[in-house]
């Protein structure tokens, strides 16, 4: 019963070490280039030619690496490509006769005003005192009505209010580390794709300038 438990764990294991060994599949990929232009420059046929067009082709293969590097930066800022930024550069070429622009004015007006008017009960300087405590008892529901009515429509506002402001933060605060997120991937994704092309156009220029020296090393 163990053995089977000892092969799953073993599978498992396994995927582990391949996905972590797959981590830095930018530093296998430029290790495997240096490691086959090598053996193209020094290999069985290693002349001042050879070595002369293996670095070339290194040097090539670094601008592309860094071109595409900095391209995929650009695409994840939303910039456009240098094709993109030449057509829209020659749409722009001033014209030689002014263009004539029209444009139509459309003015749309509405108004709309409300008033609540309250107006309270008033009484006669001949009114009873009875009549007098009854007006003022009216008087004051009225007044607790509308005090009532503020205080809702007040309470209603600062909920409104609060509703929108918890939205809006919590869209700021995405919008936020959808930024951050592309700010880490455009520095990591960018440095290592810079870092790879820079080998490649170093060693590619060594091997192109010390071509003739490299070969009497080798001789």
């Amino acid at each position: 019963m163990n053995e089977p438990l000892s092969r799953k764990r073993l599978l498992l294991w396994s995927r582990w070490v391949a996905a972590w060994l797959w981590e830095p599949k930018l530093l296998w990929l430029t290790l495997m280039t240096v490691i086959t232009s090598g053996y193209f420059a020094f290999g069985p046929i290693c002349n001042e030619s050879t070595i002369r067009l293996t670095g070339l082709g290194l040097q090539i293969l670094g601008m592309i690496t860094v071109i595409i590097g900095i391209r995929s930066t650009g695409e994840l800022f939303g910039r456009p490509t240098l094709i993109e930024a030449a057509k829209a550069w020659s749409k722009r070429y001033p014209s030689y006769q002014p263009r004539i622009v029209s444009t139509s004015f459309t003015a749309t007006g509405a108004g709309s005003m409300s008033a609540r008017a309250a107006v309270m009960a008033g009484l006669p300087p001949s009114s009873t005192l009875e009549d007098r405590v009854r007006t003022a008892e009216r008087n004051i529901e009225f007044l607790q009505q509308e005090i009532s009515a503020a205080q809702e429509k007040i309470d209603e506002t600062e909920r409104k209010l609060t509703t929108e402001m918890n939205a809006e933060m919590g869209k700021r605060h995405e919008e936020l580390n959808q930024v951050k997120k592309k700010l880490e991937e455009a520095h990591t994704g960018g440095l290592y794709v810079a870092t790879m092309g820079t080998t490649w156009l170093f060693i590619g220029v060594c091997l192109s300038t010390a071509s003739a020296e490299l070969v009497m090393a080798c001789s």
